[in-house]
Protein backbone atom coordinates (compact mmCIF):
# COMPACT_ATOMS: atom_id res chain seq x y z
CA UNK A 1 0.00 0.00 0.00
CA UNK A 2 1.42 3.42 -0.65
CA UNK A 3 1.61 6.21 1.15
CA UNK A 4 -1.07 9.07 1.85
CA UNK A 5 -0.37 12.28 -0.46
CA UNK A 6 -1.30 14.28 2.18
CA UNK A 7 0.47 15.20 5.86
CA UNK A 8 0.43 12.52 8.41
CA UNK A 9 -1.52 12.94 11.97
CA UNK A 10 1.91 13.80 13.56
CA UNK A 11 2.95 16.04 11.14
CA UNK A 12 -0.92 17.19 11.78
CA UNK A 13 0.24 17.72 15.49
CA UNK A 14 3.19 19.39 15.05
CA UNK A 15 1.57 22.23 12.46
CA UNK A 16 -1.09 22.80 15.57
CA UNK A 17 1.74 22.64 18.61
CA UNK A 18 3.10 24.96 16.28
CA UNK A 19 0.73 27.46 15.85
CA UNK A 20 -0.16 27.24 19.64
CA UNK A 21 3.64 28.30 20.16
CA UNK A 22 3.05 31.24 17.92
CA UNK A 23 0.48 32.51 19.77
CA UNK A 24 -3.16 31.13 18.07
CA UNK A 25 -5.89 30.60 20.42
CA UNK A 26 -8.50 28.66 20.40
CA UNK A 27 -10.94 27.53 16.79
CA UNK A 28 -7.73 29.56 15.26
CA UNK A 29 -5.77 26.79 15.36
CA UNK A 30 -7.55 24.73 13.79
CA UNK A 31 -8.64 27.41 10.88
CA UNK A 32 -5.16 28.08 10.48
CA UNK A 33 -3.74 24.21 10.72
CA UNK A 34 -6.18 23.76 7.81
CA UNK A 35 -5.02 27.21 5.81
CA UNK A 36 -1.67 24.95 6.01
CA UNK A 37 -2.75 21.67 4.58
CA UNK A 38 -4.17 23.55 1.63
CA UNK A 39 -1.23 25.05 0.76
CA UNK A 40 0.72 22.02 1.35
CA UNK A 41 -1.66 20.01 -1.00
CA UNK A 42 -1.37 22.61 -3.74
CA UNK A 43 2.10 22.71 -3.63
CA UNK A 44 2.55 18.90 -3.25
CA UNK A 45 4.62 19.51 -0.45
CA UNK A 46 4.27 17.04 2.67
CA UNK A 47 7.88 17.66 4.76
CA UNK A 48 7.28 18.56 8.43
CA UNK A 49 9.88 21.85 8.84
CA UNK A 50 7.85 23.21 5.37
CA UNK A 51 4.32 22.44 7.27
CA UNK A 52 5.38 24.47 10.39
CA UNK A 53 7.66 27.43 8.81
CA UNK A 54 3.86 27.60 6.65
CA UNK A 55 1.96 27.91 10.23
CA UNK A 56 4.59 30.45 11.09
CA UNK A 57 4.03 32.48 8.40
CA UNK A 58 0.58 32.25 8.44
CA UNK A 59 0.28 32.87 12.54
CA UNK A 60 2.36 36.20 11.63
CA UNK A 61 -0.68 37.01 9.09
CA UNK A 62 -3.25 36.38 11.85
CA UNK A 63 -1.44 37.57 14.28
CA UNK A 64 -1.13 41.05 12.06
CA UNK A 65 -4.87 41.40 10.64
CA UNK A 66 -6.16 40.79 14.31
CA UNK A 67 -4.08 42.98 16.32
CA UNK A 68 -5.24 46.32 17.81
Amino acid sequence: MSRPAGPELRELAAVQAALRCFGVDGPEVEDLCQDVLVVAVQRGVNSCGWLVQTAWKLAANHRRLHSP
